[in-house]
């Protein structure tokens, strides 16, 4: 039911990992999150690959993707879907995510307005012959920077809720923006290693 968005042509979509999300580690969820980089910071892709693989080890491939945009996988053929021991790694390290970085000609609020569904057209739509609307509600930045977004399928014949899932979006400097998947409006394990590997990324950039 969910709507579609086309990608800019000025938008770099840095890292794409669609398995379910994994946990790891022994710190506290949410614990030694580090201060969002100058939000003046800007960064390319190739330093944004260069520096993530100095903080994670994690080295990044790239790939042609629609809306002349590159793609950063983990296989040789920078193939995101490709199963590997360097995508499982990542997901149990830091969750399953996105991360874009948007080039000098892009507009970094567009970007984060789509990301976060503030754009997004709940008009109802048909689905196996009954009407389905998908609620979105997005939250204002929490502590930590974080826009919370809740999503919830509604069939018009009912009240009630039902697949609800939550995003949370953070933007790093100028024009870093990640998304991950969540099981709640809060940062677990993998989704704060990930902000803090992204955060010291785009700080020493």
């Amino acid at each position: 039911m969910r709507r579609s968005f086309r990608v800019p042509a000025a938008l770099v979509c840095v890292l794409v990992i669609f398995a379910v999300a994994g946990c790891g580690g022994d710190d506290d969820a949410g614990s030694d999150i580090l201060a969002a980089p100058d939000p003046g910071t800007r960064v390319s892709a190739d330093q944004f690959r260069t520096g993530f693989a100095s903080e994670t080890g994690v080295e990044l491939t790239a790939s042609d993707f629609p809306g002349e945009t590159v793609l950063l996988g983990f296989d040789d053929d920078g193939d995101p879907m490709a199963s590997s021991d360097a995508e499982t790694a990542f997901v149990e390290e830091f969750g399953t995510a996105q991360i874009y970085v948007v080039e000098p000609d892009g507009d970094p609020e567009t970007i984060l307005d789509a990301v976060t569904g503030e754009s997004r057209d709940d008009t109802p739509v048909e689905s196996g012959g009954d009407t389905v609307r998908l609620i979105t509600n997005v939250a204002e930045p929490d502590a930590d920077g974080v826009i919370w977004t809740r999503q919830c399928v509604r069939y018009e014949d009912q009240q009630s809720l039902n697949a609800c899932s939550w995003t949370g979006t953070k933007r790093y400097g100028r024009n870093v923006i990640v998304s991950w998947t969540a099981t709640s409006d809060a940062l677990d394990e993998a989704s704060s290693r990930l902000d803090q590997a992204v955060s010291a990324t785009v700080a020493g950039a």
